[in-house]
């Protein structure tokens, strides 16, 4: 499972940096201050239920839909941290508004992504060798029970914290 962790890792951090890169190149017609500009309304099962159906699709994608959609994701996240750097807003804001939930999130995005990487590999190894599916699949069981935990913490603190942080900033 480290090496997918790995791999995972490094799919999502080049398109988060591709993302960035993107995001500061695309002209803005009428700029914004940020967050600032925007009527935010925080609904905590919305993002919980947003993130646990992300994280299930990677994890459920046997690789074939999870690389995919991790790069589109992780380049999302990227375009919008380059709009927000390329308004010439603070990147200690953006670290601040972003790092309370996403230092929870984001690993548990990467683990999906890793669960993904491995269901194929797994299935792959089955239709191969004939292996065991069932014995594999229970050793991931606390994978996918530490990516629920993990994205119910973030989700409260994405609508519990954040916005006040965001207020604060």
């Amino acid at each position: 499972m480290k090496k997918d962790i790995s791999i995972a890792s490094a799919i999502f951090l080049v398109s988060l940096l591709v993302g960035v890169l993107v995001g500061q190149w695309i002209v803005i017609s009428q700029p914004t201050n940020g967050l600032e500009a925007v009527n935010i309304k925080v609904d905590y099962f919305y993002i919980f239920a947003k993130n646990l159906s992300t994280c299930m699709i990677f994890a459920l994608g046997c690789g074939v839909i999870t690389v995919p959609l991790l790069i589109v994701q992780s380049g999302a996240i990227g375009i919008q941290a380059g709009l927000w750097l390329g308004l010439n807003n603070p990147l200690d804001k953006l670290l601040v508004l972003l790092l309370p939930h996403g230092i929870i999130e984001i690993p548990a995005i990467i683990i999906s992504g890793a669960l993904g990487i491995k269901l194929g590999k797994i299935i792959i190894s089955h239709l191969r060798t004939g292996a065991s599916i069932k014995t594999q699949v229970k050793q991931l069981k606390r994978y996918y029970i530490a990516v629920f935990i993990s994205l119910v913490i973030a989700a409260a603190i994405e609508c519990y914290i954040t916005p006040y942080i965001a207020l604060w900033c």
